[in-house]
């Protein structure tokens, strides 16, 4: 009864895909690559100011409040001048995704080259419209936006389409590309654990995420402009204009209307930013003297679809823990020790390096799967000599107010509580 009960669900999979809407095949590609940095603008100006201050090398600005990571998206885009080049794993239907894709809009009416490159994982999930291919499709139609997807899986309808890539094709649809990365000009980079969703700017009325960007600049953007060129160009990019016929388009002028009517509708919301491109010049002016200089490296995984241990972005952060000499500190939601993490660990404590490791609790993460495989490994941890310390779930007002910018209603609390 079983197998026959199994093989029932088998046929019904097979019989949903085969009423999906299928990738078609991906038309050869010739390259594009990141444009050189821009020498006039507010961008390039304010980067030569900051390189004067850090004596050329590179520049950080550590950014965990959520509405100031917004501001500085939205400062960057609306300071460019000739090029932005940017990757995210998801792009949420939300009113902060609302906002940023009608500035990508504005920057590219202006002449701005826009390169945009999304993960499909949670794309083709979205119910949110009748077709997201076609609406992919239509952003891409600028004639100054070129947008890439990767590694699209090969049936596109909702749920039953990411069941059954899994299906297919588990090994290679499950490579999903999780960075974050935002050049502008060549002269400015934001990265960090930020996606583009409303719980990572402090928007979401039911929880928000407190997470951590960088801003950066000075000799190691050109290492992230190459790195976005190595995802672009791979065979795993596809480009949205491909996904379905011309025909199926959707209306970007439509789209582009019925974006800026969400934006009005989360009006309330947004309250806190501009809602059209402004001047940012007493923002980039107060900059420099908040950076700090530092020599810093950029690493990413391949984008590789099968891939060797070496090509690993965990074992290229492995191979530099022996540099450290006094200092490590490693700051992760998911923290689940694979591979020689733990001997990585004894090896720097016992040379004398100080190491503390931050990871979320229980109640204050958003796996608890994750979770349960870590708190199999805190002893571990511990034996190595390093400090281990959860993040709790109740922190104190000044953390919350990071990571807050709307009304946030709890149960536990007799009153609304605002965090400004």
């Amino acid at each position: 009864v079983c197998r026959r009960f199994a093989g029932l669900r088998i046929w019904v999979l097979l019989m949903a895909l085969a009423s999906c809407s299928v990738l078609p095949p991906k038309e050869k590609q010739g390259s594009t690559y990141a444009l050189p940095p821009t020498a006039a603008g507010p961008l390039a100006e304010t980067s030569r100011v900051v390189s004067e201050k850090v004596g050329g090398r590179d520049a950080v600005l550590l950014i965990a409040n959520a509405a100031e990571a917004l501001d500085w998206r939205l400062a960057l885009v609306d300071s460019a001048q000739v090029s932005l080049d940017i990757q995210y794993f998801t792009w949420e239907d939300s009113a902060s995704g609302h906002l940023l894709l009608r500035r990508l809009f504005e920057a590219a009416d202006r002449g701005v080259r826009v390169r945009l490159m999304l993960d499909d994982l949670y794309l083709i999930s979205s119910r949110s419209f009748t077709s997201i291919d076609a609406r992919l499709a239509a952003i891409g139609s600028h004639p100054n936006i070129e947008l890439k997807i990767f590694n699209p899986g090969k049936y596109r309808s909702g749920n039953m389409g990411i069941a059954g890539n899994y299906v297919n094709s588990f090994e290679e649809f499950n490579r999903r590309m999780h960075n974050k990365l935002f050049v502008a000009d060549g002269r400015f980079a934001l990265l960090g654990g930020r996606n583009v969703g409303d719980e990572y700017f402090g928007l979401d009325r039911t929880y928000n995420f407190l997470d951590m960007d960088v801003l950066v600049s000075g000799p190691v953007i050109e290492s992230m402009r190459a790195a976005f060129d190595i995802y672009w160009n791979s065979q795993a990019a596809y480009p949205a204009l491909e996904m379905v016929p011309e025909s199926k388009r959707a209306d970007l002028t439509l789209l582009r209307a019925e974006n800026d009517e969400a934006i009005e509708a989360s009006r309330d919301a947004l309250a806190r930013f501009p809602l059209r491109p402004v001047s940012w010049d007493s923002v980039l002016r107060a900059l420099p003297p908040r950076v700090e200089a530092a020599n810093t490296a950029f690493l990413q995984d391949t984008p590789h679809v099968a891939r060797s241990d070496s090509d690993r972005l965990l074992q290229m952060i492995g191979n530099r823990y022996p540099t450290a000499r006094s200092e490590s500190i490693i700051i992760t939601p998911y923290l689940i020790p694979v591979g020689d993490f733990l001997a990585e660990l004894t090896a720097m404590v016992d040379s004398g390096v100080h190491v503390r490791v931050l990871t979320a609790s229980l109640a204050s993460g958003n796996h608890s799967a994750v979770h349960a495989h870590y708190k199999k490994y805190r002893r571990d941890i511990l034996a190595t000599g390093a400090e281990l310390f959860e993040f709790r779930h109740d922190p104190s007002h000044e953390l919350r107010a990071l990571s807050d910018v709307c009304l946030l209603y709890t149960s536990d609390a007799a009153d609304d509580t605002q965090f400004v």
